[in-house]
């Protein structure tokens, strides 16, 4: 059979390698330290590689193996690693199952509950008394900034040449750094609380397997107060008992299927696939359903798909054919596990199944299956039927849709004179007739097709103003044609006589220019603007990322009504507004690629280290006049081991007209700084 792929490194990492080992079960082991490995049991079924893996090795691993299922077991608190996994196996089409600890914390008067390291170091700031870190290498800088931290501050780590060195790099070496591989009981943890004297202990909520409760314990016997740092997210996933039953399944499947295939070759016959049919049956008309759709429903023992839609084909289906009202992939799969004597299966989706279609996420977890056939069955898609009952070509049209999507509509207006949009919900025209109007593109035609195909069809044309506040059907679509689309200038350095400006500083166009360039957004970045002032810089980064987010932290009550009305007056609805300072107002947002530090309040420092330790792979720019604020970035630097940094001067004149002469005037030079932890100072 084709193999098991595990993440590891953790206990039930290690547990579900065992068991895969005694069954003889095919696995790919990963994990990231070669203390991870050691602790693995060696058989010849099992194959184990330790290196640290990014998104696309995850995939050619995934690639490689060709596995029958992907099982996550790593620690709770890596979050990069769970994306990245979780993203490979969706564009691979793997069944993917996440392995989750239980949460145990409740907070008392011996337990402090934070949401961060930030937060735990906060708390600390003003307390007395020696330290028990046990949170993990990568954020041990944070810590340093106590009072007397190098007295009172002692760290237990993994027991890794690379992690004991990254320690001393910091100072933090002998009497205080135990280098050790847990999980440990209760008195282990009792012995070093007392030895060292401990008055509070920082430890992550690792679950009952990570020694968590054995931590708690031990800190209530010996009077050692416990901040809790939060987990990163509310985890979803399977206890390691539905694991092991989900491996036992998957394993029997293929073993029955193994057989098929013998018998095959000793009888000479060709072996009986499952076939799923995947139909998009149009808008819902029965007179849109193809005949290549129908053929299919009537060879089908079993059809699923919602309830409008199962009424739509009931005519076209034998009265032997069992009817499932269910269109959520997981489950639909579920039943045809349990149900193996059903080889001629048929699920129904409205549209096309290639036009934001959940048909999408049913193929790649069937096709993963052994012995599963999709066979697509194309539809007549809802744009397809609206435009040509338009009468309209549509061959240069832009789709988009509002349905369960945060999509950028406005960017799409703005640069294409023809866009058709599935609406989502009852309200969406009237939210999508406001954003035209703030834009200011009251002169854009708008037709809204609701029921589309059935009798009660409806079709309405008018201005921005005329739906404003109107409800429709929540499938309905709307025609947008904008004929000044593509007029606006696509390059940045915008005139800073364009932006509603004050007294508030402002990032100058020159500069601005330059900046964005050393920024290398991408079409998708995630982008934090630091001392955002008026916005220039967010405005225009929210223009080039269309598809991204920005997000423009301001302290200033000022700043913040003049970005307001910059963000309002551009049209930009993936910009939001961040009201507080910065490192504080940083810790809820979203993962960022990208930060633009335009001012730091003299928190350079705290704000790197939640920049980094967010995203270590964060590409980083910011602006410098002060020579003291640039030995400050070259302290940082040195500080976080930035593997590329660039230093440019930039000195503008710009000519100014005096009598009959024009005179150039010299403005600050700035220092534009590119910071990168890629080697080439490329974006990773």
């Amino acid at each position: 059979m084709k193999p098991i792929v595990v993440f590891a490194g953790t206990k039930e990492g290690r547990k579900i390698a065992e068991y895969l080992a005694e069954h003889n079960i095919p696995a790919r082991i990963c994990v990231a330290t070669e203390y991870g490995q050691e602790l693995l049991p060696t058989a010849d079924t099992l194959k184990v590689s330790c290196v640290r893996l990014n998104e696309l090795q995850m995939e050619e691993v995934l690639e490689q193996e060709s596995c029958k299922m992907v099982i996550d077991a790593t620690h709770p608190y890596a979050v990069e690693v769970t994306r990245n996994c979780k993203a490979a196996c969706e564009r691979k089409r793997i069944p993917y199952y996440r392995v989750f600890r239980q949460s145990l914390t409740e907070e008392t008067q011996d337990v402090i509950q934070v949401e961060s390291v930030l937060e735990a170091v906060d708390y600390l700031r003003d307390k007395k008394g020696n330290v028990l870190v046990t949170t993990g290498s990568k954020e041990m800088a944070s810590y340093l900034t106590l009072t007397d931290a190098m007295e009172r501050l002692y760290f237990r780590v993994l027991s890794t040449a690379e992690v004991v060195s990254a320690c001393k790099k910091l100072g933090i070496e002998g009497r205080h750094l135990f280098a050790m591989q847990g999980p440990f009981g209760e008195e282990m943890n009792y012995a070093l609380l007392k030895e060292m004297n401990a008055a509070y202990m920082v430890t992550k909520e690792s679950g009952q397997n990570g020694g968590f409760e054995e931590k708690l314990a031990a800190a209530k016997r010996a009077g050692v107060t416990t901040i809790v740092v939060g987990r990163p997210a509310v985890e979803d996933g399977y206890s390691f008992e539905t694991i092991i039953q989900k491996i036992q399944k998957t394993v029997n499947a293929a073993k029955k299927t193994d057989k098929n295939r013998e018998l095959s070759d000793t009888q000479g016959i060709t072996e009986i696939s499952r076939k799923v049919y995947v139909i998009g049956i149009g808008t819902g008309s029965k007179k849109l359903i193809t005949i290549q759709a129908v053929e299919a429903l009537q060879e089908a023992q079993i059809v699923f798909g919602a309830k409008r839609m199962l009424e739509a084909v009931k005519d076209s289906i034998s009265d032997s054919c069992i009817s499932i009202a269910e269109y959520q992939a997981d489950k639909i799969a579920a039943y045809l596990e349990e149900h193996i004597e059903l080889n001629r299966i048929a699920v129904l989706y409205s549209g096309d199944i290639g036009f934001y279609s959940g048909a999408k996420q049913l193929r790649g977890i069937l096709e993963a299956k052994a012995n599963m056939q999709c066979i697509p069955i194309a539809g007549i898609s809802a744009p397809l039927y609206f435009m040509d009952q338009l009468g309209i070509a549509w061959e240069d049209a832009m789709l988009c849709s509002m349905h369960g999507r945060n999509e950028n509509i406005l960017a799409n207006i703005k640069n294409h004179k023809k866009v058709v949009v599935l609406l989502g919900d009852v309200d969406a025209v009237s939210r999508l007739s406001e954003l035209l109007i703030q834009a200011n593109l009251l002169q854009i035609k708008m037709v809204v097709g609701e029921n589309l195909s059935y009798p009660n069809e409806k079709i309405l044309i008018g201005s921005p103003e005329k739906f404003l506040g109107q409800r429709c059907d929540k499938l309905a679509m709307v025609y947008l044609e904008h004929e000044k689309a593509g007029t606006q200038v696509v390059t940045h350095g915008m005139e800073d006589a364009a932006f509603i400006r004050d007294k508030v500083p402002m990032t100058k166009m020159e500069v601005r220019s330059i900046s964005l360039s050393k920024l290398q957004l991408t079409k998708e970045a995630v982008l934090y603007d630091i001392g955002a002032g008026t916005g220039s810089i967010a405005i225009e980064a929210a223009m080039q990322a269309g598809d991204g987010q920005v997000y423009a932290i301001e302290k200033e009550e000022r700043a913040q009504e003049l970005l307001q009305g910059n963000k309002q007056k551009f049209g930009v609805t993936n910009l939001m507004l961040i009201r507080g300072k910065a490192p504080e107002a940083l810790e809820d947002l979203p993962l960022p690629t990208h930060a633009f530090i335009g001012g730091s309040a003299g928190a350079l420092d705290k704000i790197l280290g939640v920049l980094y330790t967010k995203n270590p792979k964060i590409r980083v720019v910011m602006n410098v006049i002060a020579l003291e604020s640039l030995a400050k970035v070259m302290e940082c630097v040195e500080k976080y081991q930035i593997k590329h940094v660039e230093y440019v001067q930039v000195a503008i004149s710009k000519s100014k007209e005096i009598g009959s002469y024009q005179m150039m005037t010299g403005q600050n030079p700035v220092y534009v700084i590119t910071l990168s932890q890629d080697t080439r100072g490329e974006q990773s």
